[in-house]
């Protein structure tokens, strides 16, 4: 089982699997904790036991395995990092070059990349040559940027909101010491948001940013943790900069943090937030108490059953019916 299906079912199973099997099936196969980083790596990469898949399949199962729990688990410890890991979220920021630039993909891939921890991504460098390939669709043809959108979560075309993610998520390298790759002055909205996901904020830097960018900057600043590290800038951010449509995000990355780092509180502090809080406890509270209620009934009327019954019993063995 150290590599799973591979080592059970056969590399021709698990090409069939992905690439002709029911649905269910192959969704089954990427989501199972236990599936090996060969059988991800091939799907983000396009080959081996993927080469050949129709790309609207590819598409979906990339979609898919983003709820896959290995991409967000590193074993890292003290005898050398997790290579495989790394080597996985390599395989998928190379996807963002590889890929064709359809509407379709851009579409799933903000779906996608949204769900990934950005504490676990790994970047090449300079990201402007992923972000310069998306400006063109798949035929090559520039694309308006420019255009609004009241479908995604910041109002911006689905594809200039993509760039504004891969930057918010990638915008930020190693290689010759930290280096983000944008600041929040920058003319560019998508540089900007490269600083907003992975540059230091303070509360001055939040106001200056949101003021600046609205909800772009609320959707970019989700993805930097030190951001929720810092009691200040979290009830700062908490109160000023988040509205209703943004706590499904708000509350995905905090269950992120809290799984790195058990202490990390995940209950929200500015007081609109923890009104909501209150309310879900009420409605949670009134739904037991609904369901305790129901149960109580049922069990009334099955002793109310249960002591007609005896009665019955009674009554034909004393006539010596029974």
């Amino acid at each position: 089982m150290s590599s799973f299906p591979e080592n059970v079912i056969g590399d021709a199973e698990v090409a069939h699997v992905l690439k002709t099997a029911e649905w269910a099936e192959a969704q089954a196969m990427i989501l199972n904790p236990t599936i090996s980083d060969e059988v991800l790596l091939a799907l983000y990469n396009g080959d081996k036991t993927a080469e050949g898949i129709d790309e609207d399949r590819r598409r979906q199962l990339v979609v898919c395995s983003a709820d896959a729990s290995r991409l967000g688990t590193n074993t890292d410890d003290e005898f050398g990092p997790d290579m495989r890991h790394w080597q996985l979220h390599e395989a998928i920021f190379e996807m963002l070059a590889t890929v064709p630039t359809s509407d379709l993909w851009a579409a799933s891939l903000a779906h996608f990349l949204r769900r990934l921890d950005p504490s676990q991504v790994r970047s090449m460098g300079n990201i402007d040559e992923v972000l310069d390939r998306w400006v063109l669709d798949e035929n090559g043809i520039e694309q308006d940027l420019g255009k609004k959108d009241d479908y995604t979560d910041t109002g911006l075309s689905r594809r200039q909101e993509l760039r504004c993610l891969i930057s918010a998520l990638h915008g930020k390298s190693y290689k010759e010491g930290v280096v983000v790759h944008g600041s929040a002055d920058d003319d560019d909205l998508v540089k900007r948001c490269a600083y907003y996901g992975n540059g230091r904020l303070e509360v001055k830097d939040i106001d200056t940013g949101f003021k600046r960018d609205n909800e772009l900057f609320t959707f970019a600043a989700m993805y930097n943790d030190a951001l929720f590290s810092d009691r200040k800038t979290r009830r700062f951010f908490e109160e000023e900069c988040l509205c209703g449509r943004d706590i499904w995000l708000y509350q995905m990355r905090c269950q992120q943090i809290h799984r790195r780092r058990s202490s990390f509180d995940t209950r929200p502090s500015a007081e609109w937030m923890l009104d909501g809080e209150k309310e879900k406890v009420r409605y949670a509270t009134e739904h037991q108490i609904a369901e305790v209620h129901a149960s109580v009934k049922e069990l009334q009327k099955f002793a109310m059953y249960a002591s007609f019954m005896a009665l019955a019993v009674l009554f034909l063995r004393r006539y010596g019916l029974l």
